[in-house]
């Protein structure tokens, strides 16, 4: 998260949702005490969106606070969704029906199953061509190639732990 978010604050204005659930054990806060300090020296804006979980089909986890997720959304321009694949869709479809402005940066740091992939492709092309996803960021080679050559849409591989300054991805 942190050196995607140096990638980011390069360009534009970023803030970052985080999804968690309602309870966080200790070793998860120390992280995340980390990320935030790290986050603060590049200007990043860091929201924790607090859920709950659900079987609503694909859907797994939804916001405590739709109110507060919107608020969030209605005031920031870019957003990276720090999650999984389904709830970064839910926060594009959110950002879509609220006629928002922000647009979405959907970050894959857990790989969705393939068959999960395969029902969300439809909901991908139509956000993409709509402007709202502008990107996707995955850990996973699989899920790159999966998203850029059967999906179609901009998808940037940058694996977990890599520093940002030496490796830049390049356009292909």
């Amino acid at each position: 998260v942190i050196e995607t978010a140096k990638l980011l604050a390069r360009f534009v204005r970023v803030s970052i949702l985080a999804i968690t659930d309602s309870y966080i054990p200790q070793n998860i806060t120390s992280r995340l005490k980390y990320i935030l300090s790290e986050l603060k020296k590049y200007n990043v804006a860091y929201y924790e969106i607090k859920t709950f979980r659900i079987k609503l089909g694909p859907l797994r986890r939804i916001p405590l606070s739709l109110l507060r997720t919107i608020r969030i959304l209605r005031n920031h321009h870019v957003i990276y969704v720090a999650g999984d694949l389904y709830f970064g869709l839910f926060i594009s479809i959110l950002s879509l029906l609220a006629g928002m402005r922000s647009k979405v940066a959907v970050g894959l740091h857990v790989s969705p199953s393939p068959r999960r992939l395969r029902y969300a492709t439809p909901m991908i092309k139509i956000l993409n061509k709509l402007g709202i996803v502008r990107v996707f960021h995955v850990i996973n080679v699989v899920d790159y190639l999966y998203l850029t050559r059967l999906a179609k849409v901009n998808a940037k591989f940058i694996p977990n732990y890599v520093n940002c300054s030496k490796f830049k991805p390049v356009e292909t």
